[in-house]
């Protein structure tokens, strides 16, 4: 099935090279961070080639880097909620997603991804995989930092409740395995204690969640320290693994990218299939 075979792919790009970026991560100190922005702007991520005498490939901009480190912290490191009213919207969407970039060509002409959108699709979620594994090898120094800002986004969650007109409603529990969410038992805690409806709830959920992602419970000073720490660590993983896999680096526009790892990979299957064109025709990808 196809969605093996992605998987199986992106499981396949991560395998030693991540642990190798990790260990370079921990073991020297990469690209400084006194480096001149001049020469961040002048390096180039991607298949290089001469054009004219020049370099082609894309910079981080192009990439979009910031706004995928963003997206992974938000859906892995931070709160959902602060983004989405409940948990249901947020995988609703995640489906929807990988509906448009797994279907076949058939729901593809319906207004499904292009071929080229979904090399760009694969290009985010092998770095979602680059980053989660980055997350389970951290310095210590951004461990505490992780640790510290999840304890403050729930402690702001307590700041915005006792703030509030339902100061007893519990927005989430604790136990042994850390922080949970709130769950049905938070709710009808809620009705007893307030006799609020579940539409109430939620909203009230929302705001307080959108209001703990500030972490207004840190001082300024802090919270910005530790966020830095978080954003830069994850920044350093992607240009590090980019560096090293830059056949797999696709743009935001993606309809000009130099790279086609979807494409790539799903074209070696259907050369080896048995009927190849109508492998390729039901991919939306060419044979050549």
């Amino acid at each position: 099935m196809k969605s093996n075979k992605l998987i199986c792919y992106s499981i396949h790009i991560l395998n030693w090279q991540v642990l190798v970026i990790l260990i370079a991560l921990l073991a020297s100190s990469c690209a400084s961070s006194e480096e001149s922005d001049e020469a961040e702007e002048s390096f180039y991520y991607g298949v290089a080639s001469d054009v004219d005498g020049g370099v082609q490939g894309y910079t981080e901009e192009d990439i979009g880097v910031e706004y995928i480190v963003e997206e992974y912290i938000t859906e892995f490191h931070s709160d959902i909620l602060a983004r989405y009213r409940t948990y249901d919207e947020y995988l609703a969407r995640a489906y929807d997603e990988y509906r448009a970039a797994d279907d076949s060509l058939e729901y593809n002409e319906s207004g499904s991804q292009s071929a080229e959108a979904r090399d760009r699709w694969l290009f985010e979620q092998t770095v979602k995989f680059v980053l989660f594994e980055a997350s389970e090898a951290m310095p210590a120094e951004v461990s505490v930092a992780v640790n510290e800002l999840y304890d403050a986004l729930h402690d702001s969650l307590d700041l915005c409740i006792a703030r509030s007109d339902w100061p007893d409603i519990q927005l989430y529990y604790y136990d042994d395995e850390g922080y949970h969410s709130a769950g049905v038992d938070q709710f009808f805690r809620a009705v007893e204690l307030y006799g609020l409806t579940i539409d109430e709830f939620k909203d009230f959920e929302r705001e307080c969640n959108k209001f703990a992602a500030t972490y207004p419970s840190l001082n300024s000073q802090r919270r910005d320290e530790l966020v830095n720490i978080r954003r830069d660590y994850f920044l350093e993983v992607l240009r590090l693994w980019m560096q090293d896999h830059p056949e797999a680096v696709v743009p935001m526009t993606y309809e000009q990218s130099i790279n086609h790892p979807y494409q790539d990979y799903i074209r070696e299957i259907c050369l080896a299939a048995e009927n190849s064109e109508e492998c390729a025709r039901s991919e939306g990808i060419t044979l050549e």
